[in-house]
């Protein structure tokens, strides 16, 4: 899901203002910058990851599920439309390998690890604001 690299790439700008591992004096040199940097972050973060991730992992799972079932329903012989359902005997779509089988599993256990961490890093997002904020307004 390639879209969440957009807030990658925002947050990759932001890292520069970094007093640590960014350029030194950056964030002193331009601090206007540097809180629209991290304001534009935090509304693609939450754009990208927070309300359209969900959405994509949603239909992600269904269609794998979907595929998994369609491939065990053929080999039980249970495909919809009734009929015999071997390998070739006409069936479309075919059957999936067992490592096929094993990607998609590995898939969805990748995008379930994946939305977890989103949730991780919005908490982090969200105590760094605070402190900055904090910070700002000293």
């Amino acid at each position: 899901m390639g879209i969440s690299e957009i807030s990658t790439c925002i947050l990759c700008l932001l890292a520069n203002f970094d007093e640590e591992f960014g350029v030194r004096g950056l964030d002193r040199a331009f601090p206007i910058t540097r809180i629209v940097i991290a304001a534009a972050f935090i509304v693609a973060f939450c754009i990208c990851r927070i309300i359209l991730w969900p959405i994509f992992t949603f239909h992600f799972v269904a269609d794998v599920r979907l595929t998994l079932k369609q491939n065990d329903d053929v080999v039980a012989g249970t495909a919809a439309g009734g009929g015999t359902t071997a390998a070739g005997t006409g069936v479309t779509g075919g059957l999936i390998s067992n490592a096929e089988k094993n990607t998609l599993r590995m898939m969805l256990v990748s995008v379930c690890g994946l939305s977890l961490l989103q949730m991780l890093w919005l908490g982090e997002i969200v105590m760094t604001a605070k402190k900055e904020i904090t910070d700002l307004l000293s």
